[in-house]
């Protein structure tokens, strides 16, 4: 499988004249009384040989054989992701640990921020317990900082490792266990057929919909598709709904075929930018029905199925978006058609998804729910780079304080005007600065001052993505400040509810 370098170019957050190879050392502290016997140094970096590549893949099967995955579906995940996105720590010449890199943007306030996902973090067995992963994440997150990547997401295995390393939960990712037959929907006068390769622009198109009005969804590029497209063990299965067209032809000359009714309204350059996106599209056409060459596609469903015990299955909807209400009902009635042969579909969705909501009876069985973690790596950079509420005028100050990142380090003053921020660091900022809100929309008075905010790294994380109000992180001990001033915080960071169903 080409590995996203091949097609992707160099990671996005790489900046101009750096290399995604530089090598970073993690040593041991100074600080070691005489005679002692330091530990070796650690060198984080790059696998540079097939030999470290199997090495790695050893490590990360060891680590991962217990959710029943074959060892060459370890080796090709890290081939999907691209060895060069890959990390090893070497110890004495052995590879102890390792992970991977993903590079994409995350969505919050209707912006994409540049930002790493980090997935298979992996140490060998003997090596675990001995401080391997925090160095190992320090490093990374060095390396990123540099790079002048804002953001860092992972699904934590453990939330004690990752808070060390500057983390908090920031969002979920959610799974109901819908029953089919309490959905009640028979909405059929839109079409369902397979997608085909013609359909990526379109299915991006309503993903990116999707995705800016919610926070927290990856700005998906060919790589991340592929991975819900065809990374698994089980046969997976996309389908469309379209609604038939007139035949018209578009103001760019062009017949409206595979266009989303989102896509239809964006710009040529827009449309042009969401074809390279879905370039290397992983949906095949053999055996595919032609689509209607004039329909213009509404929604969409992929999704995989499982035997059951006895003759029937289970669905598991990997993704399912509609940019109508009568495309949302068709993927009910779709999901509902399957009824005779599945008594229920897992659907990866958010905490309070709407199309779900539209079903006739109550739609839930059980629910499960994961939450991700995110690191702010460059404070000042995504706070400029988010989105804000279009009408909120607000200035903000904040004490922050991160023990691993220097750039993170002082007294800012946030500005929100337009839905967007401008950040300045303060000289001379400190537990002495003042903060004041700004006039505008929320519970701020012009000119009224107040202690500043003061908080730890970790706790803008929540704040950040709308996870938390401001007095909620105040009650995890990561932030404080005066009831003014909290209440500037959770107006400014105001929003839908941060969730995800991409999984690495």
């Amino acid at each position: 499988m080409p590995t996203p370098a091949d097609k992707n170019g160099p990671p996005r957050s790489a900046t101009k004249g750096s290399s995604p190879r530089s090598t970073l050392e993690v040593r041991p502290p100074r600080s070691a009384t005489k005679g002692s016997s330091p530990r070796s140094t650690l060198e984080v970096r790059p696998p540079r040989s097939a030999e470290e590549i199997r090495a790695l893949n050893d490590v990360e099967y060891e680590s991962f054989a217990g959710f029943a995955q074959p060892r060459e579906q370890t080796a090709a995940w890290t081939a999907h992701i691209g060895h060069d996105n890959m990390r090893v720590a070497v110890r004495d010449g052995r590879v102890v640990a390792g992970l991977g890199i993903l590079h994409f943007g995350l969505y919050f306030g209707g912006r994409a921020i540049p930002a790493t996902g980090i997935s298979a973090v992996a140490v060998a067995p003997d090596a675990r317990g001995s401080g391997v992963a925090t160095e190992l994440m320090n490093a990374l997150l060095r390396e990123q900082a540099r790079a002048g990547t804002p953001l860092s997401v992972l699904f934590p295995a453990s939330y004690a490792l990752y808070r060390g390393a500057g983390y908090e939960v920031a969002g979920s990712r959610v799974m109901f266990r819908l029953a089919l037959r309490t959905i009640g929907v028979r909405a059929r006068a839109l079409r369902v057929r397979p997608a085909t390769a013609a359909d990526h622009p379109a299915i991006n198109a309503i993903h990116t919909a999707r995705a800016l009005r919610t926070s927290g969804h990856v700005q998906r590029g060919p790589r991340e598709w592929r991975t819900i497209l065809e990374y698994g063990l089980d046969p997976i299965f996309a389908y469309v709904v379209e609604r038939a067209g007139s035949g018209a032809v578009a103001p760019d000359g062009k017949h409206s075929a595979g266009r989303s009714a989102v896509a239809s309204r964006t710009s040529s350059t827009q449309r042009a930018a969401v074809r390279r996106a879905a370039a290397g599209g992983s949906i095949r056409d053999a055996g595919r029905a032609a689509p209607d060459a004039h329909a213009t596609v509404e929604g969409y469903i992929i999704y995989t199925q499982t035997a059951t015990r006895g003759a029937g299955f289970e669905l598991h909807v990997r993704d399912m978006a509609a940019s109508t209400p009568e495309a949302g009902r068709r993927l009910l009635s779709f999901l509902a058609s399957n009824m005779t042969m599945a008594e229920h579909a897992s659907v990866l969705t958010g905490p309070a998804e709407s199309l779900l909501a539209s079903a006739s009876e109550e739609w839930h069985d059980s629910m499960s729910r994961i939450l991700w973690m995110m690191r702010i790596a460059d404070a000042p950079r995504a706070l400029e780079q988010r989105g804000y509420p279009p009408g909120m005028q607000a200035a903000l100050r904040f004490e922050l304080r991160d023990e691993l990142l220097r750039r993170n380090r002082g007294t800012f003053e946030l500005r929100v005007a337009d839905g967007r921020g401008r950040v300045r660091a303060l000289a001379g900022g400190g537990r002495s600065a003042r903060a004041h809100a700004g006039g505008g929309t929320g519970p701020m008075i012009r000119g009224r001052s107040a202690l500043p905010l003061r908080m730890h790294i970790r706790g803008l994380s929540p704040l950040f993505s709308g996870l938390l109000s401001a007095g909620e992180v105040a009650q995890m001990g990561l932030i404080e400040g005066d009831e003014a001033a909290l209440a500037t915080a959770t107006a400014i960071f105001s929003g839908p509810a941060p969730w995800m169903n991409d999984r690495f």
